[in-house]
């Protein structure tokens, strides 16, 4: 079944239709670019990518390629991110990926230190500190008296975890 969301009449009728719902709700951008290509237009691929009626078939393309395709494609999502947390996240994906097709053993832990500054296992524990900083005593009333709510440890007999299983 193919589904598009291709707005109904002819192409005049499509813009038109698009431009009056664009004035009553404008977009940014970005979203405004993709939204009138996917409505308007009918185009279901980047641009840059090859169009559909050409496929590329994934085991033609040598390791290189797809590198190409992979850090093309979190370009584009890194420029269409609103968000400042997701975009950073997106660009320690796109080095990741260059650090990694260039044989780096360790390429997430390079580009998380080129992006954020810190070893990726202190992340979080950088982000909790900056709360603290920022809150101050306020910390408290906002994230509780832990990070993370986590189960207390206790032993458990053999018993006990025969009785879950059945139950």
């Amino acid at each position: 079944m193919n589904r598009r969301l291709l707005l109904p009449g002819p192409l005049f009728v499509r813009v038109a239709i698009w431009l009056f719902v664009f004035a009553l709700s404008p977009l940014p951008a970005p979203v405004a670019q993709l939204s009138f290509q996917l409505e308007v237009l009918g185009r279901t691929t980047v641009a840059a990518l090859p169009p559909r009626s050409a496929p590329v078939e994934a085991q033609h393309l040598t390791e290189k390629e797809h590198t190409q395709r992979i850090l093309l494609y979190l370009e584009h999502a890194e420029k269409k991110e609103i968000d400042p947390w997701l975009r950073d996240d997106i660009r320690i994906a796109w080095i990741t990926t260059l650090e990694a097709s260039r044989g780096n053993s360790q390429p997430h832990v390079d580009a998380t230190y080129r992006v954020l500054g810190v070893h990726p296992d202190q992340v979080w524990t950088r982000i909790v500190a900056r709360r603290k900083a920022l809150l101050g005593s306020e910390y408290e009333d906002f994230f509780g008296g832990v990070s993370s709510p986590k189960k207390p440890v206790r032993s458990v007999s053999l018993g006990e975890l025969r009785g879950r299983r059945t139950a």
